[in-house]
Protein backbone atom coordinates (compact mmCIF):
# COMPACT_ATOMS: atom_id res chain seq x y z
CA UNK A 1 0.00 0.00 0.00
CA UNK A 2 1.52 3.03 -1.14
CA UNK A 3 1.59 6.59 0.84
CA UNK A 4 -1.01 8.27 -1.85
CA UNK A 5 -3.23 5.64 -0.92
CA UNK A 6 -3.06 5.62 2.08
CA UNK A 7 -3.61 9.27 2.22
CA UNK A 8 -7.04 9.08 0.32
CA UNK A 9 -8.56 6.69 2.67
CA UNK A 10 -8.64 9.46 5.13
CA UNK A 11 -11.67 11.14 5.13
CA UNK A 12 -12.13 14.45 3.92
CA UNK A 13 -15.04 17.03 3.06
CA UNK A 14 -17.70 18.08 5.43
CA UNK A 15 -16.70 18.10 9.37
CA UNK A 16 -19.10 18.19 11.82
CA UNK A 17 -17.74 20.47 14.58
CA UNK A 18 -20.61 19.12 16.95
CA UNK A 19 -21.64 22.72 18.06
CA UNK A 20 -24.84 24.41 16.72
CA UNK A 21 -25.78 27.77 16.42
CA UNK A 22 -29.37 27.80 17.54
CA UNK A 23 -31.50 24.88 16.32
CA UNK A 24 -29.47 24.97 13.33
CA UNK A 25 -26.02 22.47 13.19
CA UNK A 26 -22.98 24.30 12.07
CA UNK A 27 -21.00 22.42 9.57
CA UNK A 28 -17.62 23.54 8.02
CA UNK A 29 -16.12 22.53 4.32
CA UNK A 30 -12.64 21.91 3.77
CA UNK A 31 -10.95 25.13 1.24
CA UNK A 32 -11.12 23.46 -1.84
CA UNK A 33 -7.06 24.88 -2.42
CA UNK A 34 -5.98 23.25 1.18
CA UNK A 35 -7.56 19.90 -0.70
CA UNK A 36 -5.75 20.87 -4.16
CA UNK A 37 -2.04 21.81 -2.30
CA UNK A 38 -2.64 18.35 -0.18
CA UNK A 39 -3.03 16.13 -3.65
CA UNK A 40 -0.29 17.91 -5.09
CA UNK A 41 2.18 17.49 -1.82
CA UNK A 42 1.13 13.86 -2.17
CA UNK A 43 1.72 13.48 -5.82
CA UNK A 44 5.31 15.01 -5.42
CA UNK A 45 5.92 13.07 -2.10
CA UNK A 46 5.15 9.47 -4.27
CA UNK A 47 7.03 10.17 -7.10
CA UNK A 48 9.89 11.07 -4.73
CA UNK A 49 9.47 7.55 -3.04
CA UNK A 50 9.21 6.25 -6.45
CA UNK A 51 12.44 7.68 -7.39
CA UNK A 52 14.35 6.14 -4.24
CA UNK A 53 16.26 2.55 -5.20
CA UNK A 54 17.34 -0.01 -2.68
CA UNK A 55 19.91 -0.88 -4.43
CA UNK A 56 20.88 2.96 -4.36
CA UNK A 57 21.73 2.82 -0.90
CA UNK A 58 24.93 2.69 0.73
CA UNK A 59 25.88 -0.82 2.16
CA UNK A 60 25.90 -0.64 6.12
CA UNK A 61 28.35 -2.22 7.78
CA UNK A 62 27.33 -4.89 10.56
CA UNK A 63 29.32 -4.54 13.51
CA UNK A 64 30.38 -7.71 15.67
CA UNK A 65 28.99 -8.01 18.97
CA UNK A 66 30.87 -9.65 21.02
CA UNK A 67 28.53 -11.49 23.98
CA UNK A 68 30.13 -11.73 27.19
CA UNK A 69 29.19 -13.29 30.27
CA UNK A 70 28.58 -11.30 33.42
CA UNK A 71 31.48 -11.98 35.29
CA UNK A 72 34.07 -11.07 32.16
CA UNK A 73 31.90 -7.94 31.93
CA UNK A 74 33.16 -6.77 35.57
CA UNK A 75 36.66 -7.35 34.71
CA UNK A 76 36.74 -5.47 31.66
CA UNK A 77 34.69 -2.79 33.64
CA UNK A 78 37.62 -3.11 36.66
CA UNK A 79 40.48 -3.14 33.56
CA UNK A 80 39.44 0.42 33.03
CA UNK A 81 38.82 2.07 35.86
CA UNK A 82 42.03 0.88 36.29
CA UNK A 83 43.52 2.25 33.40
CA UNK A 84 41.98 5.86 34.41
CA UNK A 85 43.23 5.43 37.83
CA UNK A 86 46.69 7.06 36.93
CA UNK A 87 47.97 9.89 38.98
CA UNK A 88 51.14 10.59 37.71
Amino acid sequence: MSLEDTYKNVKKGRINAGMSSGSIPVEKTRDPKIVELEDSIMNQLSDITKEIDVKEMPDVKSIEVKHIDFEQALKELGNITELGDDKS
